[in-house]
């Protein structure tokens, strides 16, 4: 099954297996344990944890955001989740996906990140750039209101 949404692995998973058509929340239910046990097993090759890093989960849609509670269930792993506050203060599926993860028995926390201030804007572009801060003050000055100060937009 997971073969089938990755190809690529086709040399690595050995499955002939013949899948069956089944209704939707049985095929639903189907493929969220095949990803589950795909994570298991990539996490059980290595003696280190395995982690996770979602990025954007702002964007994620109902169904995925079930499958990533379902991994969390499921995956000895760490997770790292990344979002956007100002927008995932408005969206309904990363609340819910917050307080469940808050309330799990495992260790759980939450930094939030804010911009860069004008004056770090001006130092990593002139870092950047190699040149000296305070030659680059009208454009680090331009850069830090169009990024409101996300280092991963400069």
């Amino acid at each position: 099954l997971v073969e089938q949404l990755l190809p690529e692995l086709e040399g690595f998973i050995s499955s002939k297996r013949n899948i069956h058509e089944l209704p939707p929340m049985e095929s639903r239910n189907r493929l969220e344990n095949a990803i589950c046990e795909f994570f298991q097993c990539i996490a059980s090759l290595y003696e280190h944890p395995m982690m996770i890093l979602l990025d954007d989960i702002q964007w994620a849609s109902d169904t995925s955001m079930f499958l990533i509670k379902s991994l969390i269930k499921n995956t000895k792993a760490l997770f790292v989740f990344c979002f956007r506050v100002d927008i995932s203060n408005r969206n309904i599926p990363i609340q819910l996906l917050r307080e469940e993860v808050e309330n799990t028995p495992e260790y759980t926390c939450f930094i939030s990140l804010k911009g860069l201030s004008l004056e770090d804007v001006q130092d990593l572009t002139a870092d950047m750039m190699g040149c000296k801060a305070n030659t680059i003050e009208d454009l680090a000055l331009v850069l830090h209101s169009k990024t409101k100060g996300n280092p991963l937009f400069l």
